[in-house]
């Protein structure tokens, strides 16, 4: 079972080498797919909050979804709307061995935009060897 921000069927793209470089990729995006695949195997995607009891609060979620971060969160709106004190830790490498810079730097800015949508304030230790300016962000 993999996340997204609907159900469906996709695969997931296996990387031998690297075994957390492996990623979920749609039938349409797997043709556009520059990266190692040792292996792929269909999976099935669903949300989040179909996943996890309806009236669960947390107030810690870690995300690791290797370029699928806003995708995963979609997919997590219930939940986070019904947890006022939930701090969400995401997983990003700064690397983009398998995307073009602009869709990574896109990818990148459309995390933030995500998370300034909620009102979420965004840190990260290294921010500057990004070389990204988020806006209107505060380090907290």
């Amino acid at each position: 079972m993999a996340v997204g921000n609907k159900k469906m069927t996709a695969y997931l793209v296996i990387n031998l080498g690297n075994t957390g470089a492996s990623v979920i990729e749609t039938e349409e995006s797997l043709s556009n797919y520059k990266g190692r695949m040792d292996a792929k195997k269909k999976v099935q995607v669903d949300l989040v909050d179909n996943m996890l009891p309806k009236d669960l609060v947390a107030n810690f979620a870690f995300v690791d979804v290797e370029m699928l971060e806003v995708e995963c969160l979609e997919g997590m709106k219930e939940i986070i709307k019904r947890s006022p004190d939930l701090s969400i830790a995401i997983e990003w490498s700064g690397r983009s061995e398998h995307w073009p810079k602009d869709e990574y730097i896109k990818h990148f800015t459309s995390l933030l935009d995500w998370f300034e949508s909620l009102n979420y304030k965004f840190w990260h230790p290294n921010l500057p060897q990004l070389k990204i300016v988020p806006r209107n962000c505060n380090k907290i």
